[in-house]
């Protein structure tokens, strides 16, 4: 619980600008410029002091880390699968696979 209250200020910047974008009548290029000063320059300072200061442990932290390793393997799994040779749609009623080239009736322009 404690690291969920350390990322506060971060969601508390973003709601405040959220309600200063709807109550106050600045033009597009203020909040643009006011975007990126704050993307920019004062929300990594603010994250990285927010990280910093957290208490990480591997024996409170280790279910996490492995459920995201095994979400990252999962997506990597899932990837390599799309890439296999299945068939996709042309456009033209034929069908190529992923890894072929563009059939020579499309390359043509025809």
């Amino acid at each position: 619980m404690n690291n969920a209250l350390l990322m506060l200020p971060d969601f508390g910047l973003i709601l405040m600008g959220a309600i200063l974008a709807r109550r106050l009548g600045f033009t597009r290029n203020f909040w643009d410029g006011a975007e990126r000063l704050v993307y920019y320059a004062l929300f990594p300072p603010l994250l990285f002091t927010s990280i910093v200061n957290a208490k990480f442990t591997f024996a409170s932290e280790g279910r996490m880390l492995a459920a995201a390793v095994g979400a990252f393997l999962a997506a990597v799994a899932i990837g390599c699968g799309a890439r296999a040779e299945k068939p996709i749609a042309t456009g033209v009623g034929e069908a190529t696979t992923a890894g072929d080239r563009m059939p020579p009736s499309l390359a043509n322009g025809q």
